[in-house]
């Protein structure tokens, strides 16, 4: 079953950007997760089913719910991106 789509999404995007986005939400959905209200609900769920996949596809996962799904600055997946995915750069030590 494919994620069911809002709408009205977060940000304009190109066509071709936005099918990269449907098919990363299609692939959450086969994982159990296809709207955007289990996106809200299950945070940690669904964190835990992406954590296994490669940075970068997480990455594109998760900028696809940013795309789809509003929800307020320093929610569990803006946290996650921050800590796990696009970590800050430490400071070099001199």
């Amino acid at each position: 079953m494919p994620f069911i789509l809002p709408s009205e999404f977060n940000k304009d995007v190109t066509e071709g950007t936005a099918k990269v986005y449907k098919s990363k939400l299609n692939k959450l959905a086969s994982l159990g997760f296809d709207n955007g209200d289990d996106i809200k609900k299950y945070p940690s769920k669904v964190i835990d089913s992406i954590k296994v996949l490669p940075i970068a596809e997480q990455r594109s996962i998760l900028s696809a719910v940013a795309w789809a799904v509003k929800m307020p600055e320093g929610n569990p997946y803006h946290v996650y991106i921050k800590t796990h995915v696009n970590p800050e750069p430490k400071p070099k030590k001199t």
